[in-house]
């Protein structure tokens, strides 16, 4: 596979973008600015980027079949649109008020090809205290599924139906599992492969699958993506990128054709835009394989 054209979209530095989500309907990106506590959407022909304030911080987001968006934030998932100026309102809490009040959130997630919204948490300082969760659209009721995380990522459901594929950031680890969509039920996790850490910071972040099946994942303060085989997770591509946090790609644009790689600014946001100008920015460059379609939260 040739290295991909990445070129830069038009808008201001996100310090932690995350969840690009390509609304065919509309045909805009959205992402989240989790840090800066802000959505974005933009249409890929060229036009003007928007942003809408939001009073808490947005780990993930999907669309929703009703319409508008799910946002899973601080003390609960919510659902509305933020660009309509209308309040948001809540599905459910958060499952674990006092994880969420000691410093931890949502982080990455995603729907199932039934609605149903599987969405981590991550805890930036203790340890196995993160975990993975369900909400169900039937009762707006969410279920912990697995515990033992420290930073949940990376969540993509294999095209096979049959796996869902996923890492722990803080641990530079993918793992898999077996998933039974009819039943919304996953199984125990297997370690797939690690990224030695002794070797380069760079540890695995979101993710999404392509058509042939293969894993896209974004390397987190490794500068780079790679696509892993979707059998054996070996490393089958990989490329850097001009900015030092990707944090998740996402396929885009008519045909899914286009891949959109979302990043933020680290830790010294001053130093990473001096190495990094496009740092904080969001990523596009047409893809030489074609991404698949992203079910939607169907409450």
């Amino acid at each position: 596979m040739e290295e991909l054209n990445f070129k830069p979209l038009d808008h201001a530095a996100c310090r932690l973008g995350e969840s690009p989500r390509w609304h065919a309907g509309e045909e805009r990106l959205y992402w989240t600015d989790i840090d800066g506590k802000k959505l974005w959407r933009v249409r890929l022909d060229g036009g003007a980027a928007e942003s809408a304030e939001l009073e808490q911080k947005a780990g993930c987001i999907v669309l929703r079949e009703q319409g508008g968006l799910v946002l899973a934030m601080e003390d609960g998932v919510y659902a509305g649109d933020p660009f309509g100026g209308g309040k948001l309102e809540q599905l459910c809490p958060h499952p674990d008020p006092a994880f969420a009040a000691k410093g931890g959130r949502f982080n990455d997630g995603r729907c199932d090809a039934r609605g149903r919204l599987w969405v981590g948490t991550m805890d930036p300082e203790r340890k196995n205290q993160a975990a993975l969760h369900r909400l169900d659209p039937k009762d707006m009721k969410m279920e912990t599924m697995q515990e033992g995380f420290n930073t949940f990522n990376g969540l993509a459901f294999h095209p096979n139906g049959r796996e869902a594929w996923y890492t722990d950031s803080r641990q530079y680890s993918l793992y898999r599992s077996s998933f039974d969509l009819e039943q919304g039920s996953i199984g125990p996790r297997e370690l797939l492969r690690e990224w030695p850490k002794e070797q380069s910071p760079a540890r695995p972040d979101g993710a999404a699958f392509d058509t042939d099946g293969c894993y896209w994942t974004a390397l987190f303060e490794g500068a780079g993506i790679a696509r892993l085989d979707g059998a054996s997770a070996e490393i089958v591509f990989e490329q850097a990128l001009p900015v030092g946090f990707p944090t998740m790609p996402c396929f885009a644009g008519p045909g899914l054709g286009q891949l959109a790689v979302t990043s933020a600014l680290g830790n010294d946001p001053e130093a990473e835009l001096a190495k990094n100008p496009l740092a904080g920015r969001v990523l596009l460059a047409a893809a030489a394989v074609a991404g698949l379609p992203e079910p939607s939260f169907a409450g």
